[in-house]
């Protein structure tokens, strides 16, 4: 990559600026204190913990229903974009893998950004994805962090919106 960049000299005058753009604004983080972030419904920190849980749980034996209540979670626009995300084939997938998979929330959720009757959480969870032999005997569990940036409606009976996986 270096090598690209030293042959174009305008591709790495913009990446060198983009990084010193970023080391100013956290330098200037840095040296003004922590930020202040804004509190949240305690409704909507709720339906995020659940969610990221229930988003990161599944199992093979009753899949179709562990969906089912991650779609419960959403609103219409999240309900397309999840399904979309999923594909055709990931129900058929889990169960012929045999995957179980379990998430545990390891950080937040942290409340980001709020944006007109929107706010947004960051959080972490590590799940745990193993696949069942023909024993129920787990393999080898695979363990994966996953954040999210979570979009919640307002409340009173708040929805997710919107999943952004980092």
């Amino acid at each position: 990559m270096i090598a690209r960049l030293v042959r174009h000299p305008l591709a790495a005058a913009a990446v060198i600026l983009v990084l010193a753009g970023v080391v100013t604004v956290e330098a200037v983080a840095l040296v003004s204190g922590p930020a202040e972030l804004p509190d949240a419904p305690p409704a909507s920190v709720d339906l995020v913990e659940e969610f990221a849980v229930a988003v990161t749980t599944f199992d093979f034996r009753r899949v179709e229903d562990d969906v089912t209540r991650i779609l419960s979670f959403g609103d219409a626009g999240f309900v397309d974009e999840f399904r979309a995300a999923m594909g055709p084939d990931f129900i058929d997938d889990v169960r012929s893998a045999r995957r179980v998979s379990l998430g545990e929330i390891t950080a937040g959720p942290t409340v980001q950004r709020v944006l007109d009757d929107r706010i947004v959480f960051l959080v972490v969870v590590t799940q745990q994805v193993a696949s069942l032999n023909e024993d129920e005997e787990p393999g080898e569990p695979q363990l994966v962090r996953v954040g999210m940036l979570v979009t919640v409606s307002g409340d009173p009976s708040p929805k997710v919106t919107s999943v952004q996986v980092l």
